[in-house]
């Protein structure tokens, strides 16, 4: 899949997305075992991995290093952060990217993209 970091475009990367979903247990003494609710909120992660040269892994740095990291894809736009980056002498790398949740949905424009094309 190719995917578009801020005006870097990069090639043939695999893509893994982890959706977390957080819930609620509640513990009850008078009855067995305890109840799980869904709390409707979620999280998603996103680990970009593929093969770069060193050159275009500075370049990958910079973009990341702008504000506004906003992150485009089939499932809404969202609020990210950039947790890790990591660069290996065999030219893999790895882009961990974490929505932030705790942002308000006004604040959720920018001017820094991530896009995935397929």
């Amino acid at each position: 899949m190719d995917v578009m970091i801020g005006e870097l475009e990069l090639k043939d990367c695999d893509v893994d997305i982890i959706l977390e979903k957080y819930t609620r247990r509640h513990y009850n003494e008078e009855t067995e075992g305890d109840d799980m609710a869904d709390i409707a909120r979620k999280s998603y992660e996103f680990f970009i991995k593929g093969n770069i040269d060193l050159d275009t892994f500075k370049a990958l740095d910079t973009e990341t290093r702008k504000q506004g990291n906003v992150l485009d894809f089939e499932f809404g736009r969202f609020k990210t952060v950039i947790k890790r980056l990591q660069y290996s002498s065999s030219g893999e790398f790895m882009c961990w990217i974490v929505e932030d949740v705790d942002t308000p949905k006004k604040e959720r424009e920018g001017v820094f993209g991530v896009r995935f094309m397929v």
